[in-house]
């Protein structure tokens, strides 16, 4: 079945995970693969597992920037939340479990009708 892409989606992200799991992110310069240096670390620290890449972090992806991210998130785009919440269209999802378990929800939530 196909997704509805019409229905708007929100997802609200806990933001004592967020900060820990934007940070410790790496993209291979060469072939653009992910890792994580916490939840998905390549098996040699600043090397990419698919194809032998260097592995960088942004330079803005700091613990400073993740924080004025956040603090700006909430000033401007949190009130919308409770929008969302009592039209029935936000999608909560727990962060802090492991990622194949947070993908499989969220393919389940973007798949609804």
């Amino acid at each position: 079945m196909a997704a509805d892409m019409t229905t708007p989606r929100l997802f609200w992200l806990c933001t004592r995970c967020q900060t820990p799991n934007a940070i410790g992110l790496a993209t291979c310069r060469a072939c653009g693969a992910m890792s994580h240096q916490i939840f998905n670390p390549p098996k040699v620290a600043g090397v990419c597992d698919r194809c032998g890449g260097e592995l960088a972090q942004r330079a803005d992806d700091t613990p400073e920037t993740q924080q004025h991210r956040i603090r700006v998130y909430f000033e401007q785009t949190a009130p919308l939340i409770d929008y969302f919440r009592h039209k029935g269209l936000l999608a909560e999802v727990d962060g802090q479990r492991g990622i194949d378990e947070i993908q499989a929800e969220l393919l389940d939530i973007v798949r609804r009708p």
